[in-house]
């Protein structure tokens, strides 16, 4: 049997920076939770992906479905953290909030009061700096 590491990162939901539960893979090829996804088209009209900005077809959100194969491998790669974030999946309070960035430029007063700096919104490594920042 081949054996693969899988790095914690790499297992991560780029919306709500948790590790996935119920991955699905957009036309895009990138991957998010699937409930991440339905919470992030309630938030906002003109749905994209969140890392590459490729449109969305409301057609195909109808279809999606969660990616057993990664599914699978989340569990293997962070079992513990996976069953955590499954047990308090029922209750929508413990859901971070979905927040919409878009294209706008650098500083831009957003939707909540929020300012969007243009580092973050393209930046390569966004998990680690909302790590900084935030916890």
């Amino acid at each position: 049997m081949v054996r693969v590491e899988v790095d914690r990162d790499d297992v991560l939901c780029a919306i709500c920076l948790d590790v996935l539960t119920a991955p699905t893979t957009l036309a895009c090829g990138h991957s998010f939770d699937l409930r991440c996804v339905r919470r992030l088209h309630k938030a906002t009209s003109a749905l994209a992906c969140p890392v590459c900005r490729a449109p969305i077809k409301p057609s195909h959100l109808q279809v999606l479905r969660v990616n057993t194969f990664l599914a699978t491998l989340v569990q293997r790669a962070a079992p513990l953290e996976h069953a955590e974030v499954v047990a308090c999946l029922d209750d929508e309070a413990t859901a971070p909030p979905i927040l919409v960035l878009d294209t706008s430029p650098p500083l831009t007063k957003m939707p909540g009061f929020l300012f969007a700096c243009y580092a973050l919104i393209v930046g390569l490594n966004a998990v680690a700096i909302y790590r900084l920042v935030c916890l």
